[in-house]
């Protein structure tokens, strides 16, 4: 009695497989004994079975896995870890890959490019759960939030303890502003460093990115606005210092790393009502940031203190892909 076997599948690779099992089955047929062609039929069958069944997701588990290695490999290669520091890189990488939206491959890309950032292997290890919730808060891919990330860490000069401070700010200021992930990092590429050097913290700096961002001007625009209004400060010329008079202030009044820049802000408000008073100091580059900001003093001051307490921020956004 002949079986006949009815196999529909999906996938033209497991269905190339049955063809070359099906020639197989054939050649059992002339050959040998008819136990040994029947076990051999059967042996034949359950391989086409599972080839059948198996077929896309047993090549998509044989991909998925080749891209993770991949992604170990390199990791290895630009963080020089230990045999025994992989294994706990790699343990991670599968954790928040079980354990989050995104892959195990893309948790070990992340991980890459903190290493590539200079981040030495327990730093990465301590940094990549809050850049995977920086990613999801942002809707980010892992490379890229550990890129910003890194990048805005340098430009305040923080330590790499620091990191996870720098992923909650960027992520409350982008959810309490009109602004995102993307345009709040550009803005700061534009104005962190020489607001850094000014003393102004990066609670301060994002708070007042995100005023100007509420009023139209985002991304480098309100970084390059910002960085004018701190610069003009830091250089008032003597016809600067005429117009201050008028107001009452004086250079030392709008120091903005003795007093602070929201402090600042909050003197320059009358300023701010004179379009030509303002231009005057600040000049056509910063002048229209200066009247927001000073306009805004109260709000980039209350922005400011929402953004502050780090652990409260960790609660609000949860603590997305922690060990």
């Amino acid at each position: 009695m002949e079986s006949r076997l009815e196999l529909v599948v999906s996938s033209q690779a497991a269905q190339q497989h049955i063809n070359r099992l099906q020639r197989e089955l054939e050649r059992l047929d002339g050959r040998g004994s008819a136990a040994t062609a029947m076990m051999g039929k059967m042996s034949l069958a359950i391989g086409a079975i599972s080839a059948a069944a198996g077929g896309l997701g047993f090549s998509r588990i044989i991909r998925e896995t080749a891209d993770f290695e991949d992604a170990m490999l390199g990791l290895q290669a630009v963080s020089g870890a230990t045999t025994k520091q992989m294994a706990d890189l790699e343990k991670q990488a599968r954790t928040l890959g079980a354990t989050s939206m995104f892959s195990a491959e893309q948790a070990g890309n992340a991980q890459r490019y903190l290493a590539q950032a200079g981040f030495e292997v327990n730093e990465v290890l301590s940094a990549t759960p809050g850049i995977l919730r920086l990613a999801t808060a942002g809707q980010l891919d892992l490379a890229s939030a550990a890129d910003i990330a890194s990048n805005v860490l340098g430009q305040f000069v923080l330590p790499v303890t620091e990191l996870a401070r720098v992923s909650d700010v960027l992520a409350a200021s982008a959810a309490g502003s009109n602004t995102n992930i993307s345009q709040m990092a550009e803005a700061l590429s534009q104005a962190g460093p020489i607001a850094n050097s000014a003393g102004v913290s990066i609670e301060e700096t994002a708070a007042a990115i995100g005023v100007l961002s509420d009023a139209g001007i985002q991304g480098g625009r309100a970084g390059t606005g910002l960085l004018g209004v701190i610069r003009q400060l830091s250089n008032v010329t003597p016809k600067s210092e005429e117009v201050l008079a008028k107001y009452g202030l004086t250079v030392e009044d709008v120091d903005v790393q003795t007093n602070g820049l929201n402090n600042v802000l909050a003197k320059l408000g009358p300023l701010a009502s004179s379009v030509s008073d303002s231009f005057a100091v600040f000049q056509s580059e910063a002048g229209p940031a200066a009247q927001i900001l000073a306009n805004g003093a109260d709000r980039a001051r209350d922005f400011s203190e929402e953004l502050g307490p780090v652990d409260v921020l960790r609660d609000s956004i949860g603590r997305i892909g922690a060990n």
